[in-house]
């Protein structure tokens, strides 16, 4: 499995480059890039590879463009972001997008996730879980963590923005307590190199990279 290249700004996919061009301001901008080059560091970590990468950052970017896009229903982003990799062939972002994150604890019965659900069931396997791990994490961030230990900051900025009693924010809040500590589980018994013990010790406890 060819290795992830961290050195460097972490690209996407031309068909994701193409739709996100021009659209995103400049804190999602910002964001997008903070979010994937974390997710480079922890794939390192995890003895994943270029394609596990890749499929993390074309689904953030699409994460991202799709909440900015109005829409007149209530579908939320992550399944609009996802209809749109499988439009674009990006099977690995559209899975991340819709089995992992927030979105896998929302109730809906609206009407694309409901039909992207059964259409594309969630894959299975460790090289899966660990890729879920990675992307629950970064985009955890991008829901108002300064850091993976900051639970409560991140659950009162999801409140604020969306309402205590919205489905989102519930389903943040889920994504919050019950997956981000598995996610860093996760990571840290994938830990490929004993040097780095002590390091992902302290991020196991809410600390960043």
């Amino acid at each position: 499995m060819p290795a992830a290249d961290t050195s460097s700004p972490q690209p996407m996919s031309p068909a994701v480059a193409r739709l996100v061009a021009g659209e995103l301001d400049e804190d999602r901008t910002r964001s997008a890039q903070e979010q994937c080059d974390q997710a480079a560091e922890l794939v390192d970590h995890a003895a994943l590879g270029r394609a596990d990468l890749a499929a993390i950052v074309d689904a953030v970017w699409l994460g991202e463009w799709a909440a900015t896009i109005p829409t007149f229903t209530d579908t939320p982003a992550p399944a609009v972001a996802a209809r749109r990799a499988w439009k674009a062939g990006l099977d690995g972002a559209g899975h991340l997008l819709l089995h992992s994150g927030w979105l896998t604890h929302l109730e809906t019965d609206d009407e694309l996730v409901v039909r992207l659900r059964a259409q594309h069931p969630a894959p299975t396997g460790q090289a899966w879980q660990r890729r879920a791990a990675v992307y629950t994490l970064v985009t955890a961030l991008r829901s108002g963590l300064g850091e993976w230990g900051d639970a409560g900051m991140a659950l009162d900025a999801a409140r604020q923005g969306w309402g205590r009693r919205s489905g989102t924010a519930q389903a943040m809040a889920a994504m919050i307590v019950e997956d981000l500590p598995a996610a860093q589980q996760i990571l840290i018994e994938a830990g490929r190199r004993a040097d780095r013990a002590a390091e992902w010790e302290r991020v196991m406890n809410g600390g960043l990279l």
